[in-house]
C-alpha cells in the first residue's frame, strides 16, 4: 500500500490513476493559423540561425535563444511584438528555457570569461545568477506562476548532477532517487517538482519522479503495480497535479509511449468513516458491508458547463465504491482558498449525474478545515464550485405542483439583494428560473413595469417560452415589504417525477440565489 503524498499516516493507499494519450485522428475542421515573425536580435550564428522559440506562457509571450550581431546567441523575450535581449550573467551566450505568467524566465547563461554556465532568473528587471549547488554548472527548465524554478546542478567535485528547487531565495537540492543524476523539468504553481532522476549507479537505470514539497518519490511506486507500465522521465505537471510522461513496459511490448497521470486515492471502507487523505472524506450513515472508495480526479474543463457556477480548480473527482450501504453519505471535499473569488459561504458542491451537475440538495461550508460538505445516495463526479452571479444575500420560497391536466406549479418567493449587489433592473436584464428540472430564462426586455394602481412599481412577464405558458410578478421593495417578492406560474410544465426536496434558482442579470423547498403535491 502507498501513503499519500501529504505524509497521511491514515492507512490509505493512494495512486495517480494512470491514463494513454491516445492520439486518433478526427473529423473536426483543419484548423489554421496565423504566422507571427518574432524576428531576431541583429545576428546569425555560423549556421544561419537567427532565433529559436523555447517557451511560451498564456499572454503568448515567447522566450528563447537569438543571434546578436556577434554570431553569440543571447536569451530573449518577446512581448507585444518586440523583441528584447535579455543579456547574459557576465559571460557570451544565454538561452531562455521557460516563462510564466509574469513574463518571468528561466534558462542558462554563462558567467564572466565563459568559466562556467549557470541557471538564471530575469524577473522583468535584470537577469540573477541562481548559482550552483556547490558545482560549476547549473540550468533553468521550469518556472511557475510564483517564479520558483527548477532544473539541475552540479554538485561539489561536478561528479554529481542534481535536480533543484529555487524557491525564490535558495537553491534546494533536491537528491536523486538512488544514483548519481536528477534532472528537474517542470514545477506547477503548488511547488511540485517532475523530472528524471538516476535509480542505479551501476547499471544507469532511470525512472521519472516526484517531489511534492519534501520528498522524492519514484512515480513508479505511486501508479498500481499491476499497470504493465514502467515510469522513464516525466516531463510536465499542471497545476492540477496530472502530469505528462514517457513510459515503456510489458503492456505496450517495451515500446515507447506518452502517457498522463491523473492523480487520484483510494482507501478501504471497514467503518462507516473513510478519509482519503486531505482530498476528502465520506461518511456513510448506514454501512453494510466493506469495500474500497476510490476518488480520481477530473479536469474541470472535460466537465459539461454549468450555469451560473465555476468549479473551484483542483476539486473535482469521479467517486466510485464497491462498499454496500444504504441511505445517506456525507461527503466533504477540499478545497483551496487562494482559488476562489467569492466568499467562502458562498461555495457549492455539484453532484454531475445524466451529463449535468446540480448542487446537493442538503449542503453546508466547513471553513475551518477547508471542505464543502454535502448529502448523497449515489456516487459518480462531485465537484466544488463557485458562483459566476452575485449572491442573493437571502432566498425563501413556497412551492405547489399541480399534478394537472394540465400540470402545471405556483411558486410564491422573497429575497433581499446580496451586499456585492449593484442592484437589479428586471427591465433591463434577463430574468432565469430553475424549479427542479424544469428552467427558463425570459430575454431582457420582456417585463413591463406597473405604472398605476396598487401594484404600482410592479414587474410584470406574461407569455409563451418553449410551449410553457408563463406567468411572473416581481414586487420590488417598498411595495410589500422590505425584500422583492417572486411569483410565477407554468403550465403545461411535465415535473412527474420531481419529489422533495426541490432546488429553486432565481437570476436576474448577474444577481442569482439558490434555496431548496419542500413542495406541496
Amino acid at each position: 500500500m502507498k501513503k499519500l503524498l501529504t505524509g497521511s499516516k491514515v492507512s490509505v493507499f493512494s495512486m495517480l490513476m494512470l491514463t494513454i494519450l491516445l492520439f486518433a485522428a478526427t473529423a473536426s475542421a483543419q484548423p489554421s493559423y496565423l504566422v507571427t515573425d518574432l524576428g531576431g536580435l541583429g545576428g546569425t550564428t555560423s549556421v544561419g540561425t537567427t532565433s529559436f522559440g523555447e517557451g511560451i506562457n498564456d499572454s503568448g509571450q515567447v522566450t528563447g535563444q537569438a543571434a546578436i550581431t556577434s554570431g553569440y546567441i543571447h536569451a530573449f523575450l518577446y512581448s507585444s511584438g518586440t523583441m528584447t535581449d535579455l543579456g547574459t550573467l557576465g559571460g557570451s551566450k544565454s538561452i531562455g528555457k521557460s516563462i510564466n505568467t509574469l513574463g518571468w524566465v528561466t534558462g542558462q547563461s554563462y558567467i564572466l570569461g565563459d568559466a562556467a554556465s549557470h541557471a538564471f532568473l530575469f524577473d522583468g528587471i535584470a537577469m540573477k545568477d541562481l548559482e550552483t549547488l556547490g558545482g560549476s554548472m547549473s540550468d533553468g527548465w521550469g518556472i511557475n506562476s510564483s517564479g520558483q524554478i527548477t532544473g539541475d546542478s552540479n554538485i561539489a567535485g561536478n561528479l554529481e548532477s542534481h535536480a533543484f528547487l529555487y524557491d525564490g531565495t535558495t537553491m534546494h537540492d533536491l537528491g536523486t532517487l538512488g544514483g548519481s543524476v536528477s534532472h528537474g523539468s517542470s514545477i506547477n504553481s503548488s511547488g511540485q517538482v517532475v523530472g528524471i532522476s538516476e535509480t542505479d549507479r551501476v547499471n544507469a537505470i532511470y525512472h521519472a519522479f516526484l517531489y511534492n514539497g519534501t520528498t522524492m518519490f519514484d512515480l513508479n511506486d505511486l501508479i498500481p503495480s499491476s499497470s504493465g507500465w514502467v515510469l522513464q522521465r516525466a516531463d510536465k505537471i499542471n497545476d492540477y497535479g496530472q502530469i505528462a510522461c514517457t513510459g515503456r513496459g510489458t503492456i505496450s511490448n517495451w515500446a515507447w509511449h506518452a502517457l498522463l497521470l491523473t492523480p487520484g486515492a483510494a482507501a478501504p471502507v471497514m467503518t462507516g468513516t473513510v478519509v482519503l487523505g486531505s482530498l476528502m472524506d465520506l461518511t456513510f450513515s448506514d454501512f453494510v458491508s466493506a469495500g474500497t472508495v476510490t476518488a480520481i480526479f477530473v479536469p474541470p474543463g472535460s466537465l459539461p458547463p454549468i450555469s451560473n457556477f465555476a468549479i473551484v480548480g483542483g476539486s473535482s473527482y469521479d467517486i466510485t465504491t464497491t462498499a454496500s450501504f444504504s441511505g445517506d453519505v456525507t461527503i466533504c471535499i477540499s478545497y483551496d482558498p487562494t482559488r476562489i473569488s467569492v466568499p467562502e459561504d458562498d461555495l457549492v458542491l455539484l453532484h454531475y449525474t445524466n451529463g449535468s451537475g446540480t448542487p446537493l440538495p442538503s449542503q453546508w461550508v466547513d471553513k475551518d478545515n477547508k471542505k464543502v460538505c454535502g448529502l448523497t445516495s449515489s456516487f459518480s463526479v462531485f465537484a466544488v464550485a463557485q458562483p459566476t452571479k452575485v449572491p442573493l444575500s437571502t432566498l425563501s420560497a413556497k412551492l405547489r405542483i399541480h399534478s394537472g391536466p394540465p400540470p402545471s406549479f405556483d411558486l410564491n418567493a422573497s429575497f433581499i439583494l446580496g451586499g456585492r449587489s449593484d442592484g437589479i433592473d428586471p427591465l433591463a436584464e434577463l430574468v432565469a428560473l430553475q424549479v427542479g428540472t424544469y428552467s427558463v430564462t425570459i430575454p431582457a426586455g420582456s417585463f413591463q413595469q406597473l405604472k398605476n394602481g396598487s401594484k404600482k412599481g410592479t414587474y410584470i412577464f406574461s407569455g409563451v417560452i418553449n410551449g410553457v405558458t408563463l406567468s411572473i410578478q416581481m414586487v420590488p421593495p417598498g411595495v410589500t415589504g422590505d425584500g422583492w417578492n417572486f411569483k410565477a406560474s407554468a403550465t403545461p410544465v411535465d415535473l412527474s417525477g420531481l419529489s422533495n426536496p426541490v432546488t429553486v434558482t432565481i437570476t436576474i442579470g448577474n444577481d442569482s440565489g439558490r434555496t431548496v423547498v419542500n413542495a406541496n403535491f
